[in-house]
C-alpha cells in the first residue's frame, strides 16, 4: 500500500510541476483584409505576452501603416506596399492600422498580428 501512495504522490507532484512549467496560452493571430476609400483607416488590436509580429500589404496603391504599443506610436510607414516586422516591446496591447493615402484611389489593405 505504501508503494502505491508513493507512486500517486510522485505522479501528482509531476503533474503539478508540469502545470507550473507550462507556458501561458498562446494568442491566436488576428487580421483583416479590407477595401478602403482614400483617407479611410482600419485597425486590429491584440494583447501579447512578450512580442508581436506584424505583416501588411496594400494594393494597387501604397498605404500608411502604423503600429502602436499600449496606445503609443512605435512605428510609422507613411507610404508603403507592405511591412513585415517583429516588435519586442513586452507584454501589452499591440495595435496595427492601415490607412489609404488621400492622394491615391481606393486601396485594399491587409493587416495581421501574430504572436
Amino acid at each position: 500500500m505504501h508503494k502505491l501512495i508513493s507512486r500517486g504522490t510522485v505522479v501528482a507532484a509531476a503533474v503539478g510541476t508540469a502545470l507550473l512549467a507550462a507556458p501561458a496560452a498562446a494568442h491566436a493571430a488576428v487580421g483583416i483584409t479590407q477595401n478602403l476609400s482614400p483617407g479611410q483607416e482600419v485597425c486590429v488590436s491584440q494583447n501579447q505576452s512578450y512580442y508581436a509580429s506584424v505583416t501588411t500589404w496594400a494594393s494597387p496603391n501604397p498605404a500608411r501603416f502604423r503600429v502602436y504599443f499600449q496606445g503609443g506610436l512605435i512605428f510609422d510607414a507613411p507610404s508603403s506596399f507592405g511591412i513585415s516586422r517583429t516588435f519586442y516591446n513586452g507584454a501589452g496591447r499591440y495595435t496595427l492600422c492601415g490607412r489609404a493615402n488621400t492622394n491615391n484611389g481606393p486601396t485594399t489593405v491587409s493587416l495581421n498580428i501574430t504572436p
